[in-house]
């Protein structure tokens, strides 16, 4: 028996796994001591597991602060909610759903990318807040600099997955919705006979049920 999988299933497959991907490796972004190899810290989904219980909390170099730690616990959120998100989307794809509920799955495929592109902007801003709050110690003048990791970097795929995934299924829609604008159903009777025709706009009759 040939399995056939539909191609947004696939893609948004490929943004689940982006999106775990992101969640489990802690290096979204990296503050070093170009003097000192050893000087290294790593913030990210994972650095938030530590602070949950308190979010006034600040980190050892104090370049987060509370807006960092805010944007921080944004994006783990915005991560965790793009898993079950992926998760739902590609199920219904996968068995069939999208037939069933067209609109159901135009949406979340949609909200889908709109969650990926808020977890790259979040990732963005916090990366933006190190940076501002660095440059206001002392800091830039140790030699830390700040890059970003590579979660981040796997995020930008999700995003891209999950936009391939929306344009395949949008794509399918607009096939079947023309494959049905191209026929017109007429209906004949005449004394205890009926008929029912399929036919194609301005050509031959394609189908005739009688």
């Amino acid at each position: 028996m040939e399995l056939s999988l539909p191609s947004s299933a696939v893609s948004q497959c490929f943004s689940l796994v982006s999106l775990c991907f992101c969640i489990s490796d802690p290096n979204w972004i990296e503050v070093y001591n170009a003097s000192d190899s050893q000087d290294v810290h790593i913030y990210g989904v994972v650095y938030t597991w530590t602070l949950a219980h308190n979010i006034t909390d600040q980190d050892s170099l104090r370049t987060l602060q509370k807006t960092g730690l805010i944007l921080l616990f944004l994006l783990a959120s915005s991560c965790y909610i793009g898993v079950l998100t992926s998760s739902g989307v590609f199920l219904l794809d996968l068995l069939g759903g999208k037939k069933a509920c067209p609109g159901l799955s135009r949406s979340l495929h949609i909200f889908m990318v709109l969650l990926c592109l808020c977890v790259v902007s979040v990732g963005g801003a916090c990366f933006y807040v190190i940076t501002c709050n660095i440059r206001k110690t002392d800091l830039s003048t140790k030699g830390f600099i700040v890059i970003f990791g590579e979660s981040y970097y796997i995020s930008l795929f999700a995003l891209a997955f999950s936009c391939l995934a929306m344009g395949f299924s949008l794509r399918h829609e607009d096939t079947q919705q023309a494959q049905l604008e191209g026929y017109q159903v007429i209906e004949e009777s005449g004394g205890q006979c009926s008929s029912t025709s399929l036919q194609r706009t301005g050509s031959e009759v394609a189908y005739t049920n009688s």
